[in-house]
């Protein structure tokens, strides 16, 4: 007797969750069961289920007769992420630096130099005053955007895309 498995239904939560911390859905943006459905290939049910349990996570704020959103972080908010981000980032580049072998260091300093060209000014003269100089717009170095995982649109530009095509590393993607 063949056992006969059902499809894996898709985690609708989880991408509905990513779209929203990667910035594919923005805060206050309007969350319309039918078109996240569409895009997700899911159902209005499944939907309903997975925007209840991100109103329960704060990331997605319901209002009776008016729908869902995606709830905006505060000023307040973003002050207290920033903060705890700049403490974390500390320790976690102490302690990369006291791990660091030869090759890595090497790695970082071919990364420095690659991206002090990207990111060096060019200076222009502005009203054909010399007290007013500003940064000449200049193309970016594409080995440095490819070695930061920065897609390239034709013309050598970052690509946003629509919203941004660039990979969301909001998991932890060991």
């Amino acid at each position: 007797m063949k056992v006969i498995k059902p499809e894996k239904k898709p985690d609708v939560t989880a991408a509905l969750r990513e779209a929203i911390i990667c910035g594919q859905l923005m805060p206050n943006e309007r969350l319309i069961e039918v078109e996240l459905a569409t895009r997700f290939g899911s159902n209005r049910v499944q939907i309903r289920t997975a925007l209840s349990k991100l109103e329960s996570e704060g990331l997605v704020v319901s209002e009776p007769n008016r729908g869902a959103r995606v709830r905006a972080v505060t000023a307040d908010e973003a002050l207290e992420i920033t903060e705890a981000r700049a403490a974390m980032e500390t320790l976690v580049a102490t302690k990369a630096a006291e791990r660091a072998t030869e090759n890595d260091i090497a790695r970082l300093r071919n990364i420095r130099r690659r991206s002090s060209r990207l990111f060096r000014p060019q200076w222009r003269v502005a009203h054909r005053d010399p007290s007013h100089r500003v940064p000449r717009n200049r193309e970016p170095d594409p080995g440095t955007l490819e070695l930061a995982g920065c897609p390239l649109s034709i013309s050598g530009h970052p690509d946003p895309g629509p919203r941004s095509k660039i990979p969301c590393r909001a998991r932890d993607d060991r």
